[in-house]
């Protein structure tokens, strides 16, 4: 199944689409997608060997490259890892690890997907924790005038912004020095994830335009 997919890349929007196979052990994006639309790259600690589906090894050989990239799956944006390397045909492919950290609702019928705001392993701790007290009877009286100001939808914003709001710009010939992330478990992975999805759809934090992002 493919579906359609937007990469946000320096805040322009490149739409392509993604190949939802359970038989990948992974998640992909083809090399020349990469070049094409000049996606910043990171290096991996540890190269991975990677073969074709049919079992050939790939014309890249390993794998030495990844991004950390947000894409955009109808209103749904969520952050994805990706391994950087040859696909051929296909531009991004989204494999077993994926379909596990995501759960998606697919239709087959209607060949759509969608993406659950929270996992399942959240959606039944949330089930299963003990009922929560209304807000107000967590406060004093004394403060119940102010309670919009305790709630968390309202906290979830940035200040407005000021005149006097600036960037810090880095010099037109400033080269970052490349530096190396360490490997992740497949726990720590979807923490990631989740942690940066969840805040990009706050506002909290938005796609990077540095080359080390």
């Amino acid at each position: 199944m493919r579906i359609p997919v937007q990469v946000k890349v320096y805040g322009q929007t490149v739409l392509s689409n993604a190949l939802i196979d359970s038989g990948a052990e992974g998640k992909f994006i083809d090399s020349k997608f990469v070049a094409k639309h000049r996606i910043p790259v990171r290096k991996l600690v540890k190269p991975i060997p990677v073969h074709n589906v049919d079992g050939t090894p790939n014309q890249n050989g390993t794998i030495t490259h990844y991004t950390l990239h947000p894409l955009l799956f109808g209103n749904k944006l969520t952050m994805a890892f990706l391994l950087v390397t040859s696909l051929g045909k296909e531009d991004i492919i989204l494999g077993l690890p994926w379909l596990k950290q995501r759960n998606p609702l697919i239709n087959w019928k209607e060949g759509t997907i969608s993406i659950r705001r929270t996992t399942t392993a959240t959606s039944l701790a949330q089930r299963t924790t003990k009922t929560i007290k209304p807000l107000k009877d967590s406060i004093l009286a004394h403060y119940h005038n102010f309670i919009h100001l305790f709630e968390k939808k309202a906290a979830e914003r940035f200040p407005i912004e000021r005149p006097y709001d600036h960037a810090i710009d880095l010099k037109p010939d400033f080269v970052p020095r490349d530096c190396k992330l360490y490997s992740m478990t497949p726990k720590e992975e979807l923490a990631l994830d989740e942690f940066l999805t969840e805040n990009l759809r706050k506002g909290y934090i938005r796609p990077s335009k540095s080359p080390m992002a």
